[in-house]
């Protein structure tokens, strides 16, 4: 699921708990990001999931400060999601 944001420091969070929500259009994102990635060749065949989804944990890749994964950490809380942190593995 495509979840657009301008890097906003205090919008990013609003804009992944819209997309988690199912508050953004996810055809609009996927575009987005489909038109701008050059170097990735999506399968003709994709199909993007637009009813609501049950979403029960969030796996973030990359996180740029111990501030961000606190915020991402709390907005899990908010809205009862797992979080997964790969990178923060012992």
């Amino acid at each position: 699921m495509p979840i657009l944001s301008d890097g906003t420091e205090n919008d990013e969070i609003k804009d992944l708990e819209n997309g988690i929500r199912g508050r953004t259009d996810v055809n609009v994102a996927f575009d987005k990001v489909k038109n701008d990635t050059e170097a990735i060749n999506f399968p003709s065949d994709l199909v993007l999931q637009t009813e609501d989804l049950e979403i029960d944990a969030l796996v973030v890749g990359a996180l740029r400060s111990d501030y961000q994964k606190t915020r991402i950490e709390r907005m899990c809380g908010e809205i009862r999601i797992d979080l997964i942190l790969p990178s923060m593995a012992p």
